[in-house]
């Protein structure tokens, strides 16, 4: 196998950002929205992508031609699949680091103790003592389940874990810990890392898990220095680039100036703090990276996809909840054929030269996600391998 343009023919990339669980189901829904708006072009199809974090995830599974629909059925429906997307895979305790922390612990003790000693002139006891701050986890949740379970789902249907054997470009970004720097998986210096490797490095959030060594480098998130990396997409050729970005501040619009403790965002406590801070920072730096790529790439299009920054349900929902879950992804269809219809003549301009038109009858909404769901019989292990088998020979006889 192999990358494989068509010469002549313009590039189309998919470029997913990050946002956690939740910009995961942001993105699944907008993502079924466009498929559904332009359905002359299959997003499991394109010749490039572009993940960060949690779009990560999905560009993998789009570049291994795993439908949308079956990615969201991984997803939603947990018990009715072979390889269901559990929270437990976001969220297993590093207990190996744990233990190795707890066990430093007497031999920081003991220096800090003899450093005093030494020069007691130099810092306080107390002070001295401060180097236990050492004993803190890198990360409190292991993120090595979600390697291991795209690894078997790879295996499972007989498809490739390596960049180089892919039909489409692939290129996965995570932030060097040590470097300060940015590292494309999938560029030549770094295609020899197993694409599920890459997307656990890329899926390493900060302080929440515990960063990811590959090559004798330690990575996290790809979201540390850059949001959405659509550059990696254009700078490899890209002509036109879908960009969908979850990470948007909150605009309260609830907020009484009459009542600011009943109903601001200081009600969420330090977590709904430190949530907004981190989006407002995150997305401005967004907003300034696309002026850039305006300036930087003028012959260039791109389409930016951002969830509505008043939407509460979005800012507070538990993405524990499968009913939830289910309802975020729909929320997000929904909004984004709206978005879509909104701004149908002007996306219709941009995706002209493209050959590629969005038709009024393509943005009625259908039935809600639940429903449909709640439609799809449940089949046995062996029926459901067969509509999997089946759906991917139609693939291949309509390419």
């Amino acid at each position: 196998m192999g990358v494989q343009h068509h010469i002549g023919q313009p590039t189309i990339a998919l470029a997913l950002a990050g946002g956690g669980p939740m910009g995961g189901l942001y993105e699944l829904g907008a993502l079924l929205a466009l498929q559904q708006a332009l359905p002359s072009i299959r997003l499991h199809h394109l010749p490039m992508y572009v993940g960060v974090s949690a779009g990560s995830v999905i560009a993998s599974a789009l570049a291994n031609q795993f439908s949308i629909r079956e990615i969201a059925d991984n997803l939603l429906r947990p018990d009715d699949v072979e390889h269901p997307i559990h929270p437990s895979l976001f969220y297993s305790p590093a207990w190996g680091e744990y233990r190795h922390r707890i066990t430093s612990i007497p031999g920081l003790t003991w220096q800090a103790i003899y450093d005093y000693l030494r020069n007691p002139r130099d810092e306080s006891l107390l002070e001295s003592f401060t180097r236990l701050k050492q004993v803190l986890p890198a990360g409190f949740f292991d993120n090595r389940p979600i390697e291991r379970y795209l690894r078997k789902l790879f295996q499972q249907y007989g498809i490739t874990n390596d960049f180089r054997k892919l039909d489409t470009q692939l290129m996965i970004v995570a932030a060097d810990l040590d470097c300060g720097r940015s590292v494309v998986f999938g560029h030549p210096e770094w295609d020899d890392v197993p694409i599920s490797t890459a997307v656990q490095a890329s899926t390493c959030v900060p302080g929440l898990y515990v960063p990811v060594r590959i090559h004798d480098h330690y990575f996290v998130d790809g979201i540390l220095y850059k949001t959405v990396h659509a550059s990696a997409a254009l700078d490899a050729g890209a002509d036109l680039v879908f960009c969908f970005n979850p990470i948007v501040p909150y605009c309260n619009r609830q907020f009484l100036p009459d009542a600011p403790e009943q109903t601001s965002i200081i009600r969420e406590g330090s977590v709904g703090i430190i949530s907004q801070a981190i989006r407002a920072m995150v997305h401005s730096r967004s907003v300034t990276g696309f002026r850039q790529y305006q300036r930087d790439y003028p012959d260039k299009d791109i389409i930016l996809f951002e969830p509505k920054p008043d939407d509460a349900v979005w800012f507070f929902a538990n993405e524990f909840s499968f009913r939830n879950r289910v309802q975020m992804v729909d929320s997000a269809y929904r909004a984004t054929l709206a978005d879509i219809s909104q701004r149908q003549d002007e996306l219709n301009g941009m995706l002209a030269p493209y050959g590629l038109a969005i038709q009024p009858e393509h943005l009625n909404d259908g039935p809600s996600l639940p429903e449909s769901i709640r439609q799809r019989r449940r089949l046995s292990p062996h029926m459901k391998r067969l509509r999997t088998s089946l759906d991917r020979l139609e693939n291949q006889y309509m390419d």
